[in-house]
């Protein structure tokens, strides 16, 4: 009889190991579904010369939808470039989505030196998205433009 309590106590061991390491694997493939695909790919671009995580936000300012991204990279990059080539991942990644009217890109490096922040206009050739309304301030029409001049009515 002692040797049964002995089997129950090692498959109930082993049971708490097991679904501890199901528990977090769970959370590692939680935490990379809820990561933004921009946030990824800007992570497998800079790679190894990343320090620290990618942060992403989009807020309204005076009028204007601004998305910042931050990050920290290692000492001695051209960070300056290094934050043009995030701008234009990210504007993008966010091609055909709620586009912004700028994207900001801060980014620091290692050894705390000042952050560089360039503002990313949007890329030449990409079209942009922004509704009629937003641009001019006014609803567009319902009706949709003539073709040319009025027919001649019947007398």
């Amino acid at each position: 009889m002692s040797k049964s309590i002995y089997a129950i106590l090692g498959i109930g061991l082993g049971s708490c190991v097991l679904l501890s390491y199901m528990m977090q694997h769970l959370l590692k493939v939680r935490t990379e579904h809820s990561r933004s695909p921009v946030v990824a790919e800007l992570a497998e671009v800079l790679g190894d010369r990343l320090c620290g995580e990618i942060t992403l936000s989009t807020s309204d300012s005076d009028g204007r939808r601004v998305t910042s991204v931050s990050f920290a990279v290692l000492a001695g990059l051209q960070r300056q470039n290094l934050a043009t080539t995030a701008g234009n991942i990210v504007w993008r990644g966010l091609a055909g989505a709620a586009e912004p009217d700028v994207v900001r890109v801060s980014v620091e490096d290692e050894d705390g030196a000042k952050a560089v922040v360039v503002d990313v206009p949007r890329p030449l050739g990409m079209p942009v998205k922004a509704s009629a309304e937003h641009k001019t301030g006014q609803t567009p029409s319902p009706a949709p433009p003539t073709a040319g001049p009025p027919s001649p009515k019947p007398h």
